[in-house]
């Protein structure tokens, strides 16, 4: 993250303490259009198992388990700054 914003690939918006150093880095997706996915592109999807019992149970899977994340990710800057070995073990 602190890379990114370094590069200026990130644009933060900072909450200040009340000493006046930086407390929170806020990244809004509006602000960082060419680097952040729209939410809509990383939301989680709804998913039914059936238990030994017969019952129906549903639950949240994460996005990257259902796509590739590198394509659905590809036109995106921050594809460049994720740590691919972790994303890979995920996927």
């Amino acid at each position: 993250m602190r890379r990114a914003v370094k590069e200026g690939v990130l644009k933060p918006r900072i909450v200040s303490s009340a000493l006046g150093r930086p407390h929170v880095y806020l990244f809004l997706i509006k602000d960082n259009k060419d680097t952040l996915p729209p939410k809509k592109l990383t939301e989680p999807q709804l998913v039914k198992e059936i238990k030994e019992d017969g019952k129906e149970w549903f639950h949240l899977e994460p996005w990257y388990r259902f796509v590739d994340p590198f394509k659905h990710l590809g036109r995106y800057r921050i594809i460049d700054y994720l740590n691919k070995r972790q994303l890979i073990e995920k996927y």
